[in-house]
Parts: structure tokens; C-alpha cells; sequence
């Protein structure tokens, strides 16, 4: 069992970090596991990933991020104050800065986070944004708080000479928050921790900086995440290969065509890259790069939204963030994208020769262009900017398996609702899917998610880059539990936790929306014999950690026989649709 310190309980559910190091210098000699000698130095790496769902816009800032040391050195590794919105990083880990420390063992890591100016936007049923407020397990606000790990054994990290270390640590998104209401909207939040001694490299990073040098295969950025153009966050080299798809200047290039313009560039023009840390090669290998103008932070703002309606070539837009030079984004409902001929329109597919008329009703949209704010309304100019078409996803039920006719609920998760789809001649209820040679086994009445872009007219609707069916049974899933029994000691059988039927239950499984989930129900929580799993006592700002579920059980029922309450359970886990239970290794309870 280990304890984590809170100096309050802090809103550590949006924040995962990735920390990788890599040792260099001498000999470095450690005695007993606590006795730090050598002061040599080895390279720190930190990203940031991860955000719920859930939520439209999570912007929070960040103000402090130390290691420490077991002689007790405090290493600060955050060299600027950054506002994150973290619903940028469902998908991909945010490259945030590569330091040297001094070499030894590490045994405390501590998180400040400052709410006091946070944007936090939720959907309701229907898609439609709302503003909430986000509140611990006591119903108290949330403003800065600091939280400080203490690392067990097994999760020290040692920097050792000529060996390559790393740290992940991963707060479980889902397991740490629950929406409690939208009117009021309100956000609950109490965290679990994972901590993991190694980079994920089966994730896609972000790297943003400024080009320093290049030759045919790699580059070498002075990083800057978050659009910051000042400020030391260190270097880093990033390769790329024939498979990597380059924009430059907002052209399509090939390989040869890019490493020729990368070699005439002036430094210091920014980029950003997108790609893997390949743990054979130890190599950064990019699949994409955005380069110069490409880039926002050419003078230039950067748009994120989907395409509601298209009047001949007049586009509206929801579920927009705009994100300005001066770095703070903000979060609005709708506005209105003005194109002209010279704007430039690149899709995820390659294709270029688009015009502003052919963007397709359901689009995920990102353009570089001019925000533009006045007494009556809102609009984002690119008539000398640039449109990325990016890759869309449609949630639906299957009509026709031959040819793939589907009945769509979800595009871009939101509801089809939202949609004026008369604008491409089409009906969600009935969307045909081209399907470039693909062949998904379905029939109908299969639930499907199809990846690919929307087409404004001719003989299909979409067209498909992937086609996956929506599996309910062996599911990672979510669980939330309140309103369990007053005695809940008699439902703790060996190592499962049986729900009794007054007990308020809300299950998300991975992928699948709770619109097509929600009659599913959960019987039992089953712990696996190895995890993470947390004890929170209300009105305390510590938690208990154990990484054996037994001494975990064992832990609940004593507080339980002294006169304790459960309060909630949190699990997460694989959920089994034969016999209604999820198996957790991750698994908050949080007693009163």
C-alpha cells in the first residue's frame, strides 16, 4: 500500500503525463534504494494526453509540476505556466518539454493545477453545449490545488547511467469524473492515479517547436507546446521517412519535394509534428508535418468545429474552439466561415482541387485564417487561408450489410441533430457508405463506426477509410455506483463487490455511446488480483493506494465494520455481457 498526499483534492482526472528519461554521464552509485551520490545528469521528457469525452472544451492551467528526489532535491521540470484545453489530446500525448536533471532516485512527483479561471464545457442529451462547474466528492469548488505522489518501490524511478528510463503517469479519465447533472451543470471529480515505468509507444505525439536543422531524414525543433513562442523547453530530433505526409507552406509535398524545402528554410520557422517513439530504434518517427504557414502560429488564429450547414458555399459551423495568437482559447457555440477562390482546402485523403462548395454537411473542419468578433455576430475568414478537411467518424445503426446502408446517430459524436443535411441531399437515417474495397463482416441491425469523410453529393455519403462493429460483450468499461446497502460488508464475496438492486448505476463501455448502452446493466464488480486500486475517505485529503486487491477488500470491510460508509464506487475495467460484471483493475471507493 502506498499514500498519496493531497494538500487538497486536486482535479488530477484531466492531466496524464508521460515522463521518459534517458540517463547519460558517469557512474552513478545508489545505496540501499535512498542514497543519492553522483550529480550527473539525464534527459527529462514530458508529455501531456487525455481528455474525457464527455466534454466540449476542458481549459485549466497548470502551475507546477517537481520531481523529488530521495535525498530530498526538488527538481521543477515546468518552465513556463501553460493553460491547457485538454480536449485536444483524446488521441495523441502533447510533447511538453525535454530537460536534464540530475541523476538518482526519484520517489515523489507533485501536480499543481489553478482552477480559478478554468473553462469547463459538457454536452446535454441532445449535443448542445453547457458550461459546468466542477466540484470534489464534498460538493466544494475547485480552485488550485497540489498533488503530491509518493511513489512506492516498484514505482521509483532511478536514473542509471547508460540506461534508458521512463515514467508514465496516467490519470484514468473516465473512472475520475462524473457529469452529476446538466441543469445545474455540474462535474464531480475525485482521481485515480496509474503509474506506469515507460513511454506508450503504441500512442500518437505531438510535437510543436521551431526548426534549428534538418538533412534527409530528421529534424531538430526547439520544442514549444501550446502555441508558446518563448521560453526554454529544450530540443528534440524527429525523423521521417517516405510514409510521412507533409504540408508546407499549405502544399501537399512528397518526401524528396519537403527535404528539399526543409533544407532551404530559415531557422527558427515553427512546425509541428505528429507521431511515435519507435522503442526498437529509440527514434521519434513522424507521420505528418505541418510546416511554416501551415503552422497557427503564423500570424494566423486556428479554428476546430464541424460543418453544420453549406448555402453554396457559406458554411456554418458548432462546437467550435478558436484558439487566437495570443494563445487563449475560447469556446463558441456557432459561427460562420468566410472562403473565397484563393482559399486553400486540403483534405486527410490528399486531395487538394476542393472548393468551399464541395465541404460536406458533418465535416470535422480545422482552419488557419482571422477570427473576427462584431455587434452582431461571429466569423472565421481563410478567403487567404487554409481549410484541413480531418478525418470524421459516424456512429450508426446498420440498415442494408450489402453495400452498407446505415442509420447514423452520432457524427462527430454529436447528435445528427444538429445537422442541416439537406444541404447534401442526404438523410442520416439512410447514409450510403462507400466503401473503397473494403469488406466489413456486418448485417443488419449491427451497430458500426465508420472513419472516413463526408461527400456532398453523387451516388454515396460518406466515404469510408475504416469500418468497425461495435462489440458489446469483453468491453473496457466504466462504472459509477452510488446508493449501495448500509451494510455493504455482506456484498463483499472473495474478490467481487455484488450490487444490490437499490444501488444507482452508470455504465460507459469504450466506443460505444451511451444512446446505444444504456439498458445494459451490472450485476458485480469483480478485482483483479494486481492493479491500482484507491480508497478516498470524505472530508480527508489523502488517499489510500493499494496494488493487491485483497489487502484493498480486506481494507474496506475494517472501515466498514468500524462504522464507515461507501459513498461511490468507480471501477474500471473489462466488462463481461455474460453475467452483467466488469473485472477492474482500477477501482476508486470512496467511504464516509
Amino acid at each position: 500500500m502506498k499514500q498519496v498526499n493531497l494538500q487538497h483534492l486536486f482535479r488530477m482526472s484531466l492531466l496524464a503525463s508521460s515522463i521518459a528519461l534517458t540517463a547519460c554521464g558517469t557512474e552513478t552509485i545508489i545505496e540501499d534504494n535512498s542514497q543519492v551520490i553522483s550529480q550527473d545528469v539525464g534527459q527529462l521528457d514530458i508529455m501531456l494526453r487525455d481528455a474525457a469525452e464527455d466534454f466540449l472544451t476542458y481549459a485549466v492551467d497548470i502551475s507546477q509540476i517537481t520531481l523529488t528526489r530521495a535525498d530530498g532535491a526538488v527538481v521543477n521540470v515546468l518552465p513556463n505556466n501553460p493553460r491547457v484545453d485538454f480536449v485536444e489530446y483524446q488521441t495523441l500525448s502533447e510533447f511538453f518539454s525535454s530537460q536534464t536533471i540530475a541523476s538518482g532516485v526519484y520517489t515523489h512527483v507533485a501536480f499543481t493545477l489553478d482552477y480559478s479561471s478554468s473553462e469547463i464545457i459538457i454536452k446535454d442529451e441532445l449535443g448542445n453545449p453547457i458550461v459546468a462547474s466542477a466540484i470534489d466528492a464534498e460538493g466544494n469548488p475547485l480552485s488550485q490545488y497540489t498533488l503530491d505522489i509518493a511513489l512506492d518501490e516498484q514505482q521509483q524511478l532511478a536514473i542509471l547511467p547508460g540506461k534508458a528510463a521512463a515514467l508514465t503517469l496516467d490519470f484514468d479519465l473516465a473512472a475520475s469524473n462524473t457529469i452529476l447533472s446538466t441543469a445545474p451543470a455540474l462535474v464531480e471529480v475525485s482521481p485515480i492515479l496509474v503509474v506506469d515505468a515507460e513511454l506508450d509507444s503504441d500512442r500518437d505525439h505531438r510535437v510543436r517547436g521551431l526548426l534549428q536543422s534538418s538533412d534527409e531524414s530528421s529534424i531538430t525543433l526547439d520544442i514549444k507546446p501550446f502555441r508558446f513562442k518563448d521560453g526554454d523547453f529544450g530540443r528534440k530530433t524527429l525523423n521521417f521517412d517516405e510514409n510521412t505526409q507533409f504540408e508546407i507552406n499549405g502544399e501537399l509535398l512528397s518526401l524528396a519535394q519537403a527535404s528539399e524545402v526543409l533544407a532551404s528554410l530559415a531557422a527558427d520557422t515553427p512546425i509541428i509534428a505528429y507521431g511515435r517513439f519507435d522503442k526498437q530504434t529509440e527514434q521519434w518517427l513522424m507521420a505528418s508535418m505541418q510546416v511554416g504557414t501551415s503552422v497557427p502560429w503564423h500570424n494566423q488564429d486556428l479554428l476546430r468545429g464541424v460543418a453544420v450547414a453549406n448555402d453554396n458555399g457559406s458554411i456554418s459551423l458548432k462546437g467550435v474552439v478558436i484558439e487566437p495568437q495570443d494563445r487563449t482559447a475560447r469556446f463558441v457555440k456557432t459561427t460562420t466561415l468566410i472562403s473565397g477562390d484563393q482559399t486553400k482546402i486540403n483534405s486527410w485523403n490528399g486531395q487538394t482541387d476542393l472548393a468551399p462548395t464541395m465541404i460536406a454537411v458533418g465535416s470535422k473542419i480545422q482552419a488557419l485564417g482571422q477570427w473576427q468578433e462584431t455587434e452582431t455576430g461571429t466569423s472565421f475568414n481563410v478567403e487567404d487561408g487554409l481549410v484541413r478537411l480531418k478525418i470524421s467518424r459516424i456512429t450508426a445503426k446498420v440498415n442494408e450489410a450489402e453495400g452498407l446502408n446505415v442509420n447514423a446517430i452520432l457524427a462527430n459524436k454529436h447528435s445528427v441533430n444538429w445537422y442541416q443535411w439537406q444541404d447534401n441531399s442526404t438523410s442520416p437515417d439512410s447514409m450510403s457508405i462507400k466503401l473503397n474495397g473494403l469488406t466489413p463482416q456486418t448485417t443488419s441491425g449491427d451497430w458500426v463506426q465508420i472513419r472516413g469523410n463526408f461527400i456532398k453529393s453523387g451516388d454515396f455519403d460518406f466515404d469510408a477509410q475504416s469500418v468497425t462493429k461495435l462489440e458489446f460483450e469483453s468491453q473496457k468499461a466504466v462504472a459509477t455506483v452510488y446508493n449501495l446497502s448500509q451494510s455493504p460488508v455482506a456484498n463483499l464475496v472473495e474478490n467481487k463487490l455484488v450490487l444490490d438492486q437499490a444501488a444507482t448505476k452508470h455504465l460507459k463501455l469504450a466506443s460505444i455511446p451511451l444512446a446505444i448502452s444504456e439498458d445494459l446493466d451490472l450485476n458485480s464488480i469483480n478485482f483483479a488480483d494486481s492493479g491500482e486500486f484507491v480508497i478516498k475517505k470524505s472530508f480527508e485529503f489523502s488517499l489510500q493506494t493499494f496494488t493487491n486487491s485483497t489487502e484493498f477488500l480486506q481494507e474496506i470491510a475494517k472501515l466498514i465494520e468500524q462504522g464507515a460508509e461507501i459513498k461511490r464506487v468507480t471501477a474500471t475495467g473489462i466488462y463481461q455481457l455474460d453475467g452483467q460484471e466488469i473485472t477492474s483493475s482500477r477501482c476508486l471507493v470512496v467511504v464516509k
